[in-house]
C-alpha cells in the first residue's frame, strides 16, 4: 500500500503540473483535471451549461438536450516525454469520452544524485452516459466512469488498480423562461458516487457539484459552478458569429476556480469552415498550462 501511494504520488503531482491542479487524489487522478478546453477556459463551471459533447464528463443529463453529433479531440505532449489524450463523442442522449495520460520514463536518483533505475506511470479512464428527458422541462443522467492505473519503480515492481462507479445527474432547462435580457436559464447537479475499487483501501472519493448557466444578453454567457471536492467555478463566454468569410464563429472565455488556490483561465475559440478550434490557457504554482483541442459537428441524430 505504502508503495503504490507512494508512485502514485510521483506520477500525480507531474500530472497535476500539467493540468494546473494540485488538489489530486489517488483514484481520482484523470477525474481531478477536468475534460475539454472550451470547458477549461470557463474555469470548468460548465455542471449547469453542458451544452456540448463534454456533458458526458460534467453533467451527463445535458446528453438529453444535444441536438446534433458533436466529435472533439486533445492531445498534449510536457516535459517531452508524458502524454495527455482526450477523446469525446455525443449526440443526443449518448456519449463517450476518453482519457489518457503517459508519464512515461522517469530516471529515478540517489541522495548522490546517483541513477537508480527508472519509474513509469499511467492511467487511463473511460465513461459513457446516457441523458432522458423528463416533463417539466428536466432531463436525467447517468455517467459510467472507470479509472485504472498502472505503476513500475525502480526495482521493476508494478503495482495497478482502478474504479467503476455510477454517477447520476439532473438538468432543469426552460428555454421558454425569458427574465428581461437573461435567457437560455440551466440549472444542474452531479453526484459523484464512490462505486466499487479494486485499489484497497482507496475509492473515488464522494462528490457533488452544483450549476448554473445563463445568457445576460445574446452574446454573453455567464456560468458558475460548485463543487464540495475544489470550491467555487465562474466563467464567462463572449460569443460573435459569422465575423468573416468562412468563420461562423468567435468564442472568447474567462475563467476563475479554487481548486488549490486561485487559478484563472483564458481561453479562445474559433469554427473555421465547421471546424472547432478551442485554446485556454490555466494558470497555476508552476506557471501555467496550454491546451488546444479540435473538434466538428455533425446534423446527426441517432434517435
Amino acid at each position: 500500500m505504502a508503495l503504490m501511494k507512494r508512485s502514485l504520488a510521483i506520477g500525480l503531482v507531474l500530472l497535476a503540473l500539467v493540468s494546473g491542479n494540485v488538489f489530486a487524489r489517488p483514484l481520482q487522478s484523470l477525474f481531478d483535471f477536468g475534460m475539454g478546453v472550451r470547458a477549461a477556459g470557463l474555469g470548468e463551471a460548465f455542471t449547469g451549461l453542458a451544452d456540448d459533447e463534454y456533458a458526458i464528463y460534467y453533467n451527463p443529463a445535458g446528453l438529453a438536450k444535444l441536438s446534433q453529433l458533436h466529435v472533439s479531440a486533445l492531445f498534449e505532449s510536457h516535459f517531452t516525454a508524458s502524454t495527455y489524450f482526450t477523446l469525446a463523442a455525443a449526440t443526443k442522449t449518448l456519449g463517450l469520452g476518453l482519457l489518457f495520460f503517459d508519464l512515461g520514463s522517469m530516471a529515478v536518483t540517489d541522495s548522490s544524485n546517483n541513477e537508480n533505475g527508472t519509474f513509469d506511470y499511467s492511467s487511463f479512464a473511460l465513461l459513457a452516459g446516457y441523458g432522458l428527458g423528463l416533463p417539466a422541462d428536466l432531463s436525467l443522467g447517468i455517467r459510467l466512469r472507470f479509472f485504472g492505473y498502472g505503476t513500475t519503480d525502480a526495482s521493476k515492481k508494478s503495482v495497478s488498480g482502478g474504479a467503476i462507479a455510477l454517477d447520476p445527474g439532473l438538468m432543469w432547462a426552460p428555454d421558454s423562461l425569458n427574465l428581461g435580457p437573461v435567457t437560455n436559464l440551466r440549472a444542474g447537479l452531479l453526484l459523484e458516487l464512490p462505486g466499487l475499487s479494486w485499489a484497497k483501501d482507496e475509492n473515488f472519493p464522494f462528490g457533488v457539484r452544483l450549476g448554473l448557466s445563463l445568457k445576460a444578453i445574446k452574446a454573453l454567457t455567464v456560468a458558475t459552478d460548485f463543487s464540495l471536492a475544489d470550491g467555487f467555478h465562474l466563467g464567462f463566454e463572449y460569443s460573435l458569429k459569422d465575423v468573416a468569410p468562412q468563420v461562423q464563429r468567435l468564442d472568447v472565455r474567462l475563467g476563475l476556480m479554487t481548486r488549490g488556490g486561485v487559478q484563472l483561465s483564458l481561453g479562445l475559440g474559433v469554427m473555421v469552415s465547421g471546424i472547432q478550434i478551442d485554446y485556454a490557457f490555466i494558470s497555476h504554482d508552476a506557471g501555467g498550462s496550454h491546451r488546444l483541442s479540435a473538434s466538428y459537428t455533425l446534423n446527426f441524430k441517432l434517435f
